[in-house]
């Protein structure tokens, strides 16, 4: 049977929202902590922006869930790393290329400079997604794997002190790295540890589950809110066991998250449309006057119905 992960779709989605709260905050400076000129800055307390990094790792693990490459024929597995790859770039890119149209137009129209920021891990995302494709097979060993994503953020830690970058062309790539090739190994420790715990007592399974979920997902806010940096370096690992152990869907936080998998379903249109509305909406009066839950209620208004339409 198909094996599906509603739950963390669901968490796709609410990821997704945070990163447009994170760039919300850069327009609405008056309850966030913001840096020169209203612009993020690595800010202590609210580190939203590591759930780009959420991303990076449920793709590295759902891409090597959906992959196929364990074939013995040479033409055979080359077929299908090219079908692979075509079919991440007919996913990827048409709206890539409609956001930033669609970026370029209001840009235009309303005057600013109509650069859709996100998009730059969309590129890196397909990128790394073709040399998974060329380089990363079943019998690929986990360590080199982990060795290529650890080496990736050795170099982050020498030239930062925060994953909050997305300027810099190896920064970005380090960082897209990392977490994706984590992504890969968390897949490999899901398939490893599948079934592991069930005791036969449904009710004691449901319980324990239920804990470390919550136990989880309270170190996720611990990570996104303590007002600690040095944990920027730790959340792709938190992230890694948040994936592999609500992939399971046993304990009642992951299963209520199915509720809200419809998140998920768009959590790329919601990535890739956030700059435009936003902006959009701040050229057209969308102030700091406001407060910032009705700000952000104008904003997601406007998003969430966008973004069902574009996806």
């Amino acid at each position: 049977a198909r094996v599906t992960f509603d739950a963390l779709d669901a968490l796709r989605g609410i990821a997704a929202l945070a990163v447009t709260l994170w760039h919300f905050r850069a327009y609405h400076p008056r309850d966030f902590p913001a840096g020169n000129h209203g612009a993020p800055v690595c800010a202590p307390g609210f580190s939203l922006y590591l759930c780009v990094d959420f991303f990076l790792v449920l793709s590295g693990f759902v891409l090597t869930h959906t992959s196929d490459f364990s074939c013995p024929d040479a033409l055979e597995l080359r077929y299908r790393r090219l079908r692979f790859v075509g079919n991440r770039v007919a996913r990827l890119m048409p709206l890539y290329l409609f956001a930033k149209l669609a970026a370029r137009i209001s840009g235009l129209v309303l005057q600013w400079e109509g650069m859709n920021g996100p998009d730059w891990t969309v590129l890196w995302d397909l990128a790394l997604s073709v040399v998974f494709a060329i380089a990363v097979t079943p019998d690929t060993p986990t360590w080199v794997i982990l060795f290529c994503s650890l080496l990736s953020q050795a170099y982050l830690m020498f030239v930062t002190d925060c994953l909050d970058i997305y300027s810099s062309v190896l920064g970005t790539g380090a960082r897209c790295t990392s977490s994706f090739f984590l992504g890969i190994c968390a897949h490999r420790l899901f398939v490893y540890f599948r079934g592991w715990g069930n005791s036969g007592d449904e009710v004691l399974d449901a319980t324990a589950a239920t804990v470390l979920e919550a136990f989880l997902g309270g170190g996720v806010l611990c990570v996104l809110l303590a007002p600690i940096k040095f944990l920027d370096f730790l959340a792709p690992w938190w992230f890694v066991l948040v994936v592999v152990w609500f992939a399971n869907k046993r304990g009642l936080l992951s299963q209520a998250l199915c509720w809200v998998r419809f998140l998920g379903t768009i959590s790329y249109s919601i990535y890739l449309n956030q700059e435009v509305v936003l902006m959009t909406l701040w050229k057209l009066g969308l102030k700091a006057e406001l407060s910032s839950l009705s700000a952000i209620s104008w904003f997601w208004s406007v998003l969430l119905p966008y973004s069902c339409l574009t996806y």
